[in-house]
Order: structure tokens, then sequence, then C-alpha cells
């Protein structure tokens, strides 16, 4: 009966867990691919192109 009248039990308890843990997680990734292509476009933005003076003349 007691378990009856308790709605929130551990298995309820551990899935809500679950899911703030995997929404955390998820949050985490956006920052770090965000670092990786801000990382990448400064690194290109540094890369100079090629002369092409030459062929212009």
């Amino acid at each position: 009966m007691a378990k009856e009248k308790s709605k929130f039990n551990i298995k309820d308890q551990l899935a809500g867990i679950a899911a703030l843990i995997a929404a955390i997680v998820a949050i985490g990734g956006g920052f770090v691919k965000y670092g990786e292509i801000t990382t990448k476009l400064d690194a290109l933005e540094q890369i100079t192109g090629p002369n092409l003076a030459p062929i212009t003349k």
C-alpha cells in the first residue's frame, strides 16, 4: 500500500536526473563545437592567399 501512495518513486527520479545530465552534456557539447569552429575560422583568417600579381600582368 505504501508503494501505491508514493507517486514519485526512485525510477522516476533517476529518469529525471538522467534527462537533466543529458541536457547539460548536450549544451556543453555545443559550446565545445562553437569553440572549435571559432578556432578554425581564426586560423583561416591568418592564412594569406597566393600572390596573383604575375597572372594579372
